[in-house]
């Protein structure tokens, strides 16, 4: 084989790496990142607690097998469904320490706490 062709395979394979490390990855979206997730036989909020600024947004990836949701009555949001592998972004804007949690798997633990203050 020529060193031609072993370079244009090398590029391929490199190409075709990259490919497969991003269709992987987990969508990204602004703000802190709570992934809604399967931890220890049980649907969680990774992490459970956050700090965001007045204003600041929050984005929640379902990263688990079923339908989940992110509502907070007291600080105004409610994700709706996020279905498996999406993502929602919420904005918050009153000011405040706010418990939320999944519509679905709340009475099974499913909840979370957000801290929303002047500064991170």
């Amino acid at each position: 084989m020529s060193k031609s062709t072993r370079l244009a395979i090398a590029g391929a394979l490199v190409v075709a790496a990259f490919a497969a490390l991003f269709a992987v990855l987990p969508p990204s979206g602004p703000g802190i990142k709570v992934e809604m997730k399967r931890a220890g036989g049980t649907y969680r909020f990774r992490p459970a607690t956050v700090r965001v600024p007045l204003g600041g947004a929050v984005t929640f990836f379902n990263d688990s097998d079923v339908t989940h949701t992110a509502t907070c009555p007291a600080c105004g949001f409610d994700t709706s469904d996020v279905l498996p592998g999406k993502l929602e972004v919420i904005t918050l804007t009153k000011a405040g320490t706010f418990r939320f949690s999944c519509r679905y798997y709340g009475a099974d633990g499913m909840v979370g706490t957000v801290i929303v203050g002047r500064s991170s």
